[in-house]
């Protein structure tokens, strides 16, 4: 009987050389005897079956346990206004009152370098220097 080794198997089924060697000591293979260090795999052996799964087969077995709720439990979590941010843009006012006394210095420029605005802790940062 004529044998291959595992690197040969490996080849002949487009597999790595570890993979080949865990089907062998998992007994998959069929006919493979160990000697030593080396695995000897029967010449006609075909190659075993992948048995791991992906996940898109995964997901095509599981029935969709929520039909037309699961979309609408998603409109439900939507919000139903973004009014904070509406009224912000609406208010310039508030805006700027808002950027006026935030934390971190920022001044805002024009694209000819002309500074716009600045807030409070802009002007410290710079008296401060």
């Amino acid at each position: 009987m004529n044998y291959m080794t595992v690197k040969e198997a490996g080849a002949k089924w487009g597999l790595g050389t570890r993979i080949v060697t865990f089907y062998c000591n998992e007994g998959r293979i069929e006919g493979a005897v160990k000697k030593s260090n080396l695995w000897l795999i029967p010449a006609d052996t075909v190659k075993p079956e992948d048995r791991r799964r992906r996940k898109a087969l995964i997901d095509e077995e599981k029935e969709p346990t929520i039909g037309k709720e699961r979309t609408d439990f998603a409109e439900q979590r939507k919000p139903k206004s973004v009014w904070p941010l509406q009224s912000l843009a609406e208010n310039k006012e508030l805006f700027t009152q808002i950027l006026k006394h935030f934390p971190y210095p920022m001044h805002i420029c024009a694209s000819d370098g002309t500074m716009l605005f600045a807030n409070d802790a802009f002007f410290s940062l710079c008296q401060g220097s």
